[in-house]
């Protein structure tokens, strides 16, 4: 009678013993739990460390098409020449459009022209971005640079009171921002990577000038 008993317990532990070696996390698991955590508390840290930061948020964007022959914002007009056959595109074999001249006034005065501005997108459009980019009170602008794609890139243009005109500097050129501390003159760039991972940086502007004063990486 003993013996049978014994068989149905072994039978038991043994089927205990596996559903326990299933459910039991492993190595890889347990680290990618880790690390999930730590990047939680990464975050946290530096959400905190920005917490006088706020979006950036454009005074106005304006879309310049073909039917655009003015555009007025803040006393400053902007006055467009569109081609519809700007350059010829071997991709798409056709001709894409683009502004062969804008040119900005204030008042009744010329304050410069810029040349050669292509729709790299072929959408028959060019957006302008206005806001006060470096904090200085001046209303500044930005047009896109190259194809824009996922990820949208422009080329700043602020304007230089010792100029009297909009200058492109190319430092700037190469940020996306995501948010700013206006009273600081800080700008916290876009985090390049992927969602969980990546880096961003803090920049500071001074007149014109673009300062990095942070690299901070995800992990």
């Amino acid at each position: 009678m003993r013996k049978i008993l014994l068989i149905p317990i072994a039978i038991v532990f043994a089927f205990t013993a596996c559903i326990t070696e299933n459910t039991k996390p492993s190595t890889d698991e347990n680290q990618a739990t880790k690390d999930s955590l730590l990047r939680a508390k990464s975050q946290e840290v530096v959400e905190e460390e920005f917490k006088d930061f706020v979006d950036f948020e454009l005074l106005k964007e304006i879309t310049i098409t073909k039917e655009t022959k003015e555009i007025n914002l803040d006393s400053i007009v902007f006055k467009s020449n569109w081609n519809e056959k700007y350059a010829y595109s071997s991709n798409l074999e056709r001709y894409i459009g683009g502004i062969n001249e804008l040119k900005i006034y204030k008042g009744k005065d010329l304050v410069q022209t810029i040349d050669s501005i292509k729709d790299e997108d072929a959408l028959g459009e060019i957006n302008i971005r206005f806001a006060d980019f470096n904090f200085d009170g001046y209303l500044d602008f930005t047009l896109p640079l190259g194809y824009c794609g996922k990820s949208c890139y422009f080329k700043y243009f602020l304007y230089s009171p010792l100029d009297k005109k909009y200058i492109n500097v190319i430092d700037w050129d190469k940020i996306r921002i995501q948010s700013v501390n206006r009273q600081k003159k800080l700008i916290r760039t876009v985090m390049e990577g992927t969602c969980c991972e990546g880096e961003f940086y803090i920049m500071q502007t001074e007149g014109l000038k673009l300062l990095e004063i942070k690299k901070i990486e995800i992990k």
